[in-house]
């Protein structure tokens, strides 16, 4: 129960977080942080920190991408036109995050989906021309994986180029699927995460840690 923001006041969970943290970003594809403190500032490379759960998880994945859309946030608030696209089928959190970020529910705009409720890539271009012809700024587009009700993954390769050609923050809801990435025979249905921004990856799931732990990754720590 230390609290590991400050290195000094829980050095054994902070290294623990820390080593745990750079194992998840090596499975996801992206570059792990030095363990050499003093290159810390130099370089390109991931980051993240553990959270309580999934929902915080997500929660902090969407507030770093408001704040990468609008750098001035903190200091003047939120602009009235800030949408967040996501799955119908999306968890809960993803409206609820909204909610505290102070955008409402009605900032969260709907993508297409099949009739499983996977996202259909090739729908994306004239939503987002839709939602921009309306004066809207999309902070971030969440995909599933997988969706918390069907277990269903998004086409997270299609969906990454889109969003990487539109500069459009992509984050992965991996909570409750995230773990397969530590398989051998199922890391496929996650291709092309290494091309999201942020992914959410709960331990206490497939992973079966015992205790409520989950943790928010970014390709970019800066």
């Amino acid at each position: 129960n230390n609290p590991m923001a400050i290195y000094e006041m829980g050095p054994s969970a902070a290294s623990i977080e820390y080593f745990m943290v750079n194992w998840m970003l090596e499975k996801v594809g992206w570059t792990k942080a030095p363990t050499d403190i003093g290159k810390l500032s130099q370089g390109d490379f991931g980051g993240g920190v553990l959270t309580n759960g999934g929902s915080l998880a997500n929660l902090t994945a969407l507030i770093a991408a408001r704040t990468h859309a609008i750098p001035d946030i903190w200091e003047n608030g939120n602009p009235g036109n800030l949408a967040i696209l996501a799955p119908e089928s999306c968890h809960y959190s993803i409206k609820r995050a909204a909610g505290i970020l102070g955008m409402g529910h009605h900032s969260v705009y709907h993508m297409k989906t099949d009739k499983k409720g996977v996202v259909l890539p090739d729908a994306l271009p004239g939503l987002v021309s839709e939602i921009r012809a309306e004066g809207k700024k999309i902070i971030a587009l969440v995909a599933s994986a997988c969706s918390t009700g069907f277990g269903l993954y998004d086409p997270l390769e299609e969906i990454g180029k889109f969003t990487n050609q539109e500069n459009i923050w992509f984050h992965v809801d991996g909570a409750h699927g995230a773990s397969a990435l530590i398989s051998n025979t199922y890391k496929t249905l996650l291709k092309g995460v290494q091309r999201a921004d942020s992914i959410s990856w709960d331990a206490h799931k497939l992973l079966r840690v015992p205790a409520l732990c989950a943790a928010v990754l970014f390709r970019n720590h800066t």
